[in-house]
């Protein structure tokens, strides 16, 4: 009977630290996860900022030519009618 219970004390033991053992297993991994899932979203946030700014820059460039288009299309032609006004006024009045 001492030999059983001695056996049983053991066997019990040994369930005892199989389950820490399996405990210490999954709280290693969930960190491990957590650290995994952290480095992924940053790398997500950095690819995001990054198209981001590349669509600013683009942004920035499509501005800057509408600009050029506006100033072509609308305002030099405004400038050239107004000079040829100004000509005929001054010189239908000489």
């Amino acid at each position: 009977m001492a030999d059983d219970s001695a056996v049983i004390r053991e066997i019990q033991q040994l369930r005892e630290d199989i389950k820490d053992d399996f405990a210490q297993m999954r709280a290693e991994i969930a960190r491990k996860a957590d650290a995994d899932l952290t480095t992924e979203r940053q790398q997500t946030m950095s690819r995001r900022i990054e198209d981001l700014e590349a669509a600013r820059r683009h942004d920035a460039e499509q501005k800057r030519g509408d600009r050029r288009w506006i100033v072509a299309a609308i305002v030099v032609p405004v400038v050239v009618a107004l000079v040829q006004l100004l000509a005929s006024v001054r010189g239908g009045g000489a």
